[in-house]
Formats: structure tokens, sequence, C-alpha cells
């Protein structure tokens, strides 16, 4: 199941110049899900019942050099 929406990200990439592969919306929509399950830990943790924004972890990109040249 795709948690994200193929077309409208090829696009986002594809503004930049950019195609985009199979395995790079795989392992996009595998990190979106994680990003999803800490925001409903959060809210559950807090024993509500509604998503909001300062639910939604914030993201910390940190790539090695090495997936930047593949």
């Amino acid at each position: 199941m795709s948690l994200i929406i193929v077309k409208k990200t090829k696009d986002l990439f594809k503004t930049r110049g950019l195609k985009t592969s199979d395995e790079a919306i795989k392992a996009l929509n595998v990190e979106f899900e994680k990003i999803c399950q800490k925001a409903a830990d959060n809210v559950l943790a807090n024993k509500l019942k509604t998503v909001k924004g300062a639910h939604v972890p914030k993201i910390s990109l940190q790539l090695s050099s090495s997936s930047l040249d593949e």
C-alpha cells in the first residue's frame, strides 16, 4: 500500500529535472509511514484522538557521502 501520491512525488522531482525510480518511491513511502507511526504514537501517549501538526516529528536529514555518490 502506498501512502504517498506517486504522481505528485514524481512531478516534484521532475520540476528539478530529475527522474524517479520505483526504488526511490518505495523508500520514500517507508519513511513517510515511519513519520505517520511516530505521530500516532505521540497522540496516543498524550491520550488524544486527533493527530495535529505538533504531533508530527521533525525530520532530520543525515545523508552519508557514499549515498550521495550513487
